[in-house]
């Protein structure tokens, strides 16, 4: 495996929730507290950016070339080829609370989490939208939603409430969407950094990212620390795999509330970076506009 390289040098704010378009052969990433999606292309070294008009949490690629955004309190529907914004359903009416992390299940479900601009234990939740205007709330009494994914046969979910330093895994119903059966896979010492976002591995391995840790942790199915990849930035945000045979690993930063000594001292803080891997990734799934 090779070293971290630097794939797109910006100061995002808070850069998030990459998603690599295997039909497009470019990657999507958002600032969240910017409002801005992104679409970074590897050949061109292009990083195209939409203003949403407001703070986003979560994208999802569609079958069309459209794609669906959490918009802070909101699910909303982006035409990339206008980019005109439709608002679906309104979802979170609490305005101290937004959308964050979220990702697609294997029924073109979209699974997104919220959470407070003041995070607190138990006060926010995980819910699960389908198109064009369902919600359910599939788990409660939430901190920070975060980091989320899936096992390659559906049948478990993986999932990051940074607030309780752990990742979980529950048993998944893909036939109605719902969990059960929490457990804990690993626990975090506070010196690790705090767990963010998170992607898997053909081989079951999650790779979480570290927000004050510096670093993404490759973690196994029955939560052993395998490797840890280091970069230059301490607000390590988020990972997906993307690429030519989906080996290489995008990972995403922030430079929120970094002070001027920090910001000197991590001079890529909020760039996108990528790693060449020694495995592979899966493709995401799509919302399905046309049921």
């Amino acid at each position: 495996m090779s070293s971290v390289e630097l794939a797109f040098r910006i100061k995002s704010c808070v850069g998030e929730g990459p998603l690599w378009d295997d039909s497009s052969k470019t990657l999507f990433w958002i600032d969240v507290l910017e409002g801005k999606v992104f679409n970074f292309n590897p050949i061109s070294q292009e990083n195209a950016e939409l203003e949403i008009g407001k703070h986003v949490g979560a994208i999802a690629l569609t079958e069309t070339s459209k794609i669906v955004a959490a918009a802070r309190d909101e699910i909303a529907l982006i035409d990339l080829s206008n980019s005109s914004i439709t608002s679906l359903v309104r979802v979170i009416d609490n305005e101290r609370f937004r959308f964050n992390d979220g990702r697609v299940d294997a029924r073109g479900r979209f699974v997104i989490g919220s959470m407070g601009y003041e995070p607190e234990p138990g006060t926010a939740s995980l819910y699960s939208f389908t198109f064009p205007q369902n919600i359910d709330t599939i788990i409660e009494n939430v901190g920070l939603s975060n980091g989320l994914c899936w096992s390659e046969d559906n049948n478990k979910f993986f999932y990051i409430d940074t607030l309780t330093s752990q990742v979980a895994e529950f048993s998944y119903e893909l036939e109605t969407g719902r969990v059960s059966n929490r457990r804990t896979i690993i626990a975090f010492d506070a010196s690790q950094g705090s767990p963010d976002g998170m992607t898997i591995d053909r081989d079951g391995n999650l790779w979480v990212a570290f927000w004050g840790g510096g670093c993404v942790r490759r973690i196994s199915p029955m939560g052993q620390i395998i490797s840890e990849i280091q970069l230059p930035v301490s607000r390590v945000t988020s990972a997906a795999f993307g690429g030519q045979d989906f080996k290489h690993l995008f990972i995403t930063t922030a430079s929120y509330l970094l002070s001027d000594e920090q910001l000197t001292n991590e001079p890529l803080a909020g760039s996108l970076f990528v790693l060449e891997t020694d495995t592979q990734g899966f493709p995401e799934h799509r919302i399905k506009l046309h049921q």
